[in-house]
């Protein structure tokens, strides 16, 4: 509380100025019960009316006297202790009696042309007075133990009091709060405190305050305006450090973005299943595992009999990774528990493996994995069920909630959705491949040999290495599918087939025509020889038996050539005339090859064998 700033002296001046600056720092250091002391080669110049009142003097009683008169006598002497700040002094009173001061501070004064030194005193109370119930001092020091940090501040937030904790806290880095504020956070504080001076509500308060070892600490609490109360008078602040708690928030409201960050990418793949099981399988595991906030997911795939039910895919949390599994693993078989869910067509929920009878078979494996809580959830397709979705918490048990497991029936569904659209794909991919390739053999069909051709022969050119063709029939195929029934016949077209392939060059084009008809393209011949080379492997190729339907046939090939641009220029006609050479081939003998040659023409009727076919 500011004192009076003039007092009179006996010397020069009439009048002993106390600089409203060392009120200041009297209040500053020890509050309004502070004493000052002005001395000069040791007489006491002044005291201020706090000091004088304390030891039952008036104001100017002191003045001019010897600093000596004011210490306790032993065996006659004046006892003078030592005047250092932090020392304890005992002055006498007017009566005689003592009283204790601490030295908070002994300064020269280079504040006034006095050139006096100056004594900050604050009384010590005796316990009696410590121990009463309204007692300053008591009250500061409870103060001085909360873990609350209570400051003192003018408008501005200059402090004027803090308590051990701001100070255990922020140290002595400033004596403005405003100042070891956040610079993001400082103009709502400033705000705050404006506010709570002008209205004289308590106004929140809630900013990052920069900690002596140099952080920032989150703190919160309130601010009211006691700029009335003349024991206080300043704005009382009452804040506490949430640092932890505030970095809990931020962790739960970061896992709630990340949990919505992956409900997200499920209602992505609920809504455009993805056609690859596989990448799918692994977006929806670990976004179910990370939303739902457990340790495991895994997809089995379940069949009746146990060495078909496989682990498809798992996600382990705890690795981060994917990890493979097996149902046989730590010597207890998982598959009857995965059957028992199929059957049942109901999820399976269980809080605690140890204590749900209906895990009680199963516990070797659950321990093995540290599984101490299970959902299993059927997953299914079409009209049956095919799966089994198992979401799994290690450690310790989880009192699942309803919406846990709606949640993972939801998951299910997706998984579902997933079967479903892999299925569609699969079968678009399969009619695309079958409409431009034979069933039977696998090998392209006439229509796909025409679209190939089609984006050959416009890129041939005169110069270009010469392009040949070849017709392909099977000597002997008739009477093996006459005498051993069409489902032999067609196992041999299928062995055919694969032994013509492997025959083909890599950018050589094999197709079926149709019954036991096979057409090659072979491109970039640089020689004729090739062809040559080609056409005998095709021959040779077909002369081992053939052990098909329990059978063992013996079959042979008869093989066409016409060459580009020697014998035509289009597919059509290479193929007319390949066929010419194949009649002939036929004619000589079978298990033969023949190049067309321009008078295989004569006699020959208009109508070629493929044209039949």
């Amino acid at each position: 509380m500011p004192a009076d700033s003039t007092y009179s002296t006996p010397f020069d001046t009439a009048t002993f100025i106390i600089p409203a600056e060392w009120h200041a720092f009297s209040d500053l250091l020890g509050g309004a019960d502070t004493g000052l002391l002005f001395l000069r080669d040791g007489i006491v110049l002044h005291v201020n009316p706090t000091l004088a009142s304390q030891l039952g003097y008036d104001e100017d009683e002191l003045s001019g006297q010897p600093l000596e008169s004011l210490f306790l006598r032993q065996d006659g002497d004046a006892v003078q202790p030592p005047a250092n700040d932090g020392s304890h002094i005992r002055l006498r009173n007017k009566n005689g009696t003592a009283h204790d001061f601490l030295l908070i501070a002994n300064r020269v004064d280079t504040l006034t042309g006095a050139g006096c030194v100056i004594w900050v005193l604050q009384p010590l109370l005796s316990k009696r007075e410590i121990d009463a119930p309204d007692s300053p001092s008591r009250l500061r020091a409870i103060t001085e133990h909360l873990p609350d940090l209570v400051m003192v501040c003018d408008p501005d937030g200059s402090i004027s009091y803090a308590n051990k904790a701001y100070d255990n806290l922020a140290g002595s880095q400033g004596r403005s709060v405003a100042d070891l504020a956040h610079e993001e956070d400082r103009p709502g504080f400033q705000r705050a405190l404006a506010e709570a001076t002008e209205s004289g509500r308590t106004g929140h308060l809630a900013f990052r305050l920069k900690s002596r070892a140099g952080g920032w600490r989150h703190v919160a609490g309130e601010v009211r305006n006691l700029l009335a109360d003349e024991d206080i008078g300043g704005l009382l602040l009452n804040l506490r450090d949430v640092t932890e708690e505030t970095q809990r928030q931020q962790d739960i409201a970061a896992e709630k973005k990340r949990q919505l960050h992956y409900l997200t990418r499920l209602l992505q793949t609920a809504q455009h299943p993805h056609a690859n099981f596989s990448s799918a399988l692994k977006v929806i595991l670990k976004s179910a595992a990370k939303a739902l906030g457990t340790h495991r997911c895994a997809y089995w795939d379940v069949h009746d009999e146990a060495a078909r039910t496989l682990c498809m895919l798992s996600y382990d949390e705890t690795k981060q990774n994917f990890i493979e599994e097996k149902v046989d693993q730590a010597g207890g078989s998982l598959h009857p528990l995965l059957r028992n869910v199929l059957r049942t067509e109901h999820q399976l929920v269980i809080a605690d493996v140890d204590q749900d009878p209906r895990a009680a078979l199963y516990c070797e494996y659950f321990h093995a994995h540290s599984i101490k809580a299970v959902i299993a959830m059927p997953v299914k397709h079409n009209d049956k069920y095919v799966g089994v979705l198992m979401l799994s918490h290690f450690g310790q048990a989880r009192q699942w909630r309803r919406d846990e497991s709606e949640f993972a029936e939801s998951v299910a569904g997706v998984v579902s959705l997933i079967l479903r659209e892999v299925e569609r794909v699969r079968a678009e991919a399969q009619a695309k491949h079958f409409a431009r390739h034979d069933r039977l053999t696998g090998l392209p069909n006439r229509d796909s040999l025409l679209d190939q051709a089609a984006d050959i022969f416009p890129k041939l050119t005169a110069k270009a290495n010469t392009l040949a063709a070849f017709f392909i029939d099977l000597d002997g195929f008739k009477e093996v599918n006459d005498n051993l029934g069409k489902d032999v016949g067609d196992e041999l077209l299928k062995a055919a087939a694969m032994r013509l392939r492997n025959v083909v060059r890599k950018n050589d084009i094999i197709a079926r025509l149709g019954g036991d008809e096979f057409l090659l393209l072979a491109v970039n011949l640089s020689d004729m020889k090739i062809a040559d080379d080609i056409a005998s492997q095709l021959v040779d190729t077909m002369r081992g038996a053939f052990s098909v339907g329990g059978h063992k046939v013996q079959i042979s090939a008869s093989v066409g050539i016409a060459l580009y641009p020697f014998d035509g220029t289009d597919l059509d006609t290479l193929m007319r005339k390949a066929d010419i050479a194949l009649v002939e081939a036929k004619r000589s003998g079978r298990d033969q090859y023949q190049m067309f040659r321009p008078q295989l023409n004569d006699g020959l009727p208009p109508t070629t064998r493929s044209g039949r076919n």
